[in-house]
């Protein structure tokens, strides 16, 4: 439903995701989207989302991540969050990663 909703926005925006799975993996069939893909067709097909967030995100689905969306995916991995002395700077993190 993401996908289908984030079509219709009409003006730049930042996608921020909170999942387990990065779901930036390649269709399995082409042009399918699926629930393992629907956030790298958002960064493939949608001019105006300008970069997505994903909170929550395995640190090894993280890595597997193609690094061609380097530049528009920001993550805060499932171990970032478990470090309890990094939530003062996640919240810094990533209040300026949506402001800039």
């Amino acid at each position: 439903m993401t996908k289908l909703w984030t079509d219709r926005i009409e003006e730049p925006f930042v996608l921020v995701v909170f999942d387990h799975h990065p779901d930036m993996q390649p269709s399995l069939f082409e042009h399918i989207l699926s629930c393992g893909s629907w956030v790298k067709d958002i960064l493939d097909s949608n001019v105006n989302c300008k970069k997505v967030i994903i909170v929550g995100a395995s640190e090894q689905l993280v890595q597997s991540v193609s690094p061609e969306y380097k530049d528009r995916v920001h993550f805060y991995s499932d171990n970032d969050l478990n470090k309890e002395k990094n939530w003062k700077s996640y919240y810094i993190s990533f209040f300026r990663t949506i402001l800039y």
